[in-house]
């Protein structure tokens, strides 16, 4: 496995949520009307991927990139991937020893989880 399919791979997750690929780019789709100027749409390709760009303070720039691979008519995986960039996104890393993109995992793995519990009914 080559560095950048490392690196990719450290920074995604997956699950497997019980509702059709179209139900899932429907919930994940439907936040972007409320989004701000800050987020734009890079790709969108209907009902397979959704890959966002978010701009943050200091010129800290996120890639979200969201895959969606259909299980059987009923359920789906999905693959998040997060990819930080920019002066303060390498400070803030370097200060944290790394561990700064954890918290960005973290933070997939609840919208994740939301998504599902939204789609299932919990």
């Amino acid at each position: 496995m080559n560095d950048a399919a490392e690196a990719s791979e450290r920074n995604s997750l997956s699950a497997e949520i019980e509702a059709s690929r179209e139900r899932v780019w429907a919930a994940l789709s439907s936040d972007l009307r409320a989004s701000g100027p800050h987020v734009e749409v890079m790709v969108r390709e209907p009902p397979r991927r959704l890959q966002l760009q978010l701009r943050r303070a200091g010129g800290e720039v996120q890639l979200l990139d969201y895959r969606l691979e259909a299980l059987g008519e009923e359920h789906t995986l999905v693959v998040a991937s997060v990819h930080s960039r920019g002066p303060l996104y390498l400070l803030k890393r370097m200060l944290t020893f790394g561990r700064l993109d954890d918290s960005y995992l973290d933070a997939v793995a609840v919208g994740l989880e939301n998504l599902r519990r939204h789609l299932e009914g919990e």
